[in-house]
């Protein structure tokens, strides 16, 4: 771990840079995603008092799913602001790799897709390819 951190300081700290971008994008998709759940339950609780009795049930378990899932990437987005100011946030001091590795994974699972962070992707794939090629020509392992 010495080793990679002072040989591949370079790789490093372009990894935790690409890893902090990711973050920052991401906490700007989810900012977007919740504004706009946000509107749609507004319109869907205005439009529980106009529809039929038939439908209020359903329009309230919708509600009550919604403030569910609204719960969870506000969950999200806390975690990705809080990467935004500190790279390891995903980090479990493993490999830097794999902290990239997790917060895709998280922002996968908050509803985030690649196309969404295109540039941000595209940005810390390149660093993980260097960080890689680093290893492979100091002969270290992740």
């Amino acid at each position: 771990m010495i080793k990679r951190e002072i040989f591949l300081r370079n790789e490093h700290a372009a990894l935790g840079e690409a890893l902090r971008q990711w973050c920052s994008g991401s906490a700007r998709v989810l900012t977007k995603m919740i504004a706009l759940a946000e509107t749609t339950r507004s319109r869907f609780a205005a439009a529980r008092g106009r529809a039929h009795p038939d439908y209020s049930a359903m329009i309230d378990d919708w509600l009550r799913r919604l403030a569910t899932e609204q719960e969870f990437r506000r969950l999200h987005l806390r975690r990705f602001e809080r990467c935004r100011d500190d790279a390891s946030e995903f980090d479990d001091r493993s490999a830097p790799v794999n902290a990239c590795a997790v917060a895709m994974l998280f922002a996968s699972r908050a509803g985030i897709l690649p196309a969404d962070v295109a540039a941000e992707r595209r940005t810390l794939v390149a660093a993980v390819g260097a960080f890689a090629a680093g290893l492979r020509r100091r002969l270290l392992r992740q």
